[in-house]
């Protein structure tokens, strides 16, 4: 009785993981985030540009609302000629990720419509573009002008700065979404 005892309590043979399975199961866990991690990043800069048409929406309705006060988009008695700004403070202060911002720099080959130093009262031009220190990576911008019209801009050789100030907006590809 004593012999079936001590049979019963020695250790019984432990099983586990071998290394071998370990890493198929490392290797699977890394092909599988390898190919989420980009559809994610995708996902997360759609939001963050949907997030600047939004707000760049909202700054079109604080200009034409300024514009029902004022009858300008301009300030008027300012020397010289600009923007009234401070309606987009809000804006911007909620973004972190698109600089959102009065486009100045007129076409070249076009009558000037963005400088509110040579612009006629009714017309202004906005855009929101990528700030690389909380976007890195992101190469669309949106325009948007008195019309009401938003697009969407690949970069291509426009200029953006690191903080997100945009020039040559005429060198992307826009279009309108």
């Amino acid at each position: 009785q004593w012999i079936l005892s001590m049979q019963t309590l020695a250790p019984s043979k432990q099983r586990g993981f071998t290394l071998l399975e370990v890493m198929v199961v490392v290797i699977i866990i890394g092909i599988l985030a390898a190919i989420a991690y980009p559809s994610y990043l995708k996902y997360v800069r759609n939001a963050r540009l949907q997030n600047a048409k939004t707000e760049l929406a909202l700054a079109q309705n604080m200009l034409e609302k300024y514009y029902a006060q004022n009858s300008s988009f301009r300030k008027t008695g300012v020397s010289p000629a600009a923007y009234p700004t401070e309606i987009l403070t809000n804006i911007q202060g909620n973004n972190a990720f698109f600089n959102i911002a009065f486009y100045t720099q007129d076409e070249p080959s076009k009558p000037a419509a963005c400088n509110p130093a040579n612009a006629s009262n009714d017309r202004y031009c906005l855009y929101a573009a990528p700030i690389q220190a909380t976007n890195a990576g992101e190469t669309r911008f949106i325009f948007a002008d008195a019309t009401g019209v938003i697009q969407e801009c690949e970069k291509g050789t426009a200029s953006i700065t690191a903080v997100g100030v945009l020039t040559n907006k005429w060198n992307a590809v826009c279009s309108t979404r």
